[in-house]
């Protein structure tokens, strides 16, 4: 009963002391609190991701990363904008200087030599190519039918890459002479060799219609000489072919 007596007489104050701490409380949490910044564990970003809540904090410390990690002066200083906008520039002539150049290697086969390059260094610290430049051999061949095939494939590398420069051209006009050279010399050495088989043939005529009673007596002289004679047209045939 005292228990009882107890609790109903000090109720009414109890009741007034929890009014005044929900006030108090509410009041407390009326007045303006400082944003604080937390710094997750990967833990706790993964745990934040499986409700969906956690994309934005993800967006942001990639966002923070990324300039984080963007190019820097050797000395480790960030770099401004335009450091950066330079840097873009060099790191694109890099790209097309060597696509340049590699296109006059891939077109001319073992007539090149090795790509030499001119460097500048950017504010990173890095070396962008800026101009480049490729050997490739223009000496005749060993006959006019390999000098023509060597003046089409120096011709053709001389304008592989997108952008031909002066130089290149110059190169393919010097190739396109030498095609029209080695041209001209295969119709001559055809001609000679035309000229040189029809005369054999009339000598021949000649010598055929002198010992044609000889030959008619002599079937196996006969049959040599047309052998030998067709011999020869082979061989003066095969040597046209390889000369066309």
């Amino acid at each position: 009963m005292l228990q009882s007596e107890s609790t109903q007489i000090f109720s009414p104050q109890t009741s007034q002391l929890k009014s005044e701490l929900q006030d108090d409380t509410t009041r407390h949490i009326a007045v303006p609190v400082p944003a604080v910044e937390i710094e997750l564990s990967p833990q706790g970003q993964k745990a934040l991701t499986e409700d969906g809540t956690a994309a934005p904090v993800a967006k942001i410390k990639k966002t923070a990363s990324a300039k984080e990690t963007g190019p820097k002066a050797p000395n480790g200083r960030s770099l401004s904008q335009g450091e950066i906008e330079v840097i873009q520039k060099l790191r694109s002539r890099d790209a097309e200087v060597r696509a340049h150049e590699n296109a006059h290697i891939a077109a001319a086969g073992g007539l090149a030599s090795a790509a030499s390059y001119s460097y500048q260094s950017g504010p990173d610290g890095k070396r962008y190519a800026i101009g480049g430049h490729v050997n490739i051999d223009t000496s005749p061949g060993r006959n006019a039918q390999e000098t023509l095939m060597k003046a089409e494939r120096i011709r053709s590398a001389a304008l592989a890459p997108a952008d031909p420069s002066p130089q290149d051209r110059a190169v393919a006009a010097q190739a396109t002479q030498m095609a029209s050279n080695a041209r001209a010399q295969i119709a001559t050495e055809k001609s000679e060799e035309l000229q040189k088989a029809l005369g054999g043939e009339e000598k021949d005529s000649d010598s055929s219609d002198t010992s044609e009673e000889s030959s008619i007596e002599n079937p196996t002289a006969q049959k040599t000489y047309s052998s030998f004679q067709n011999s020869s047209d082979e061989k003066d045939k095969e040597k046209v072919n390889v000369v066309a």
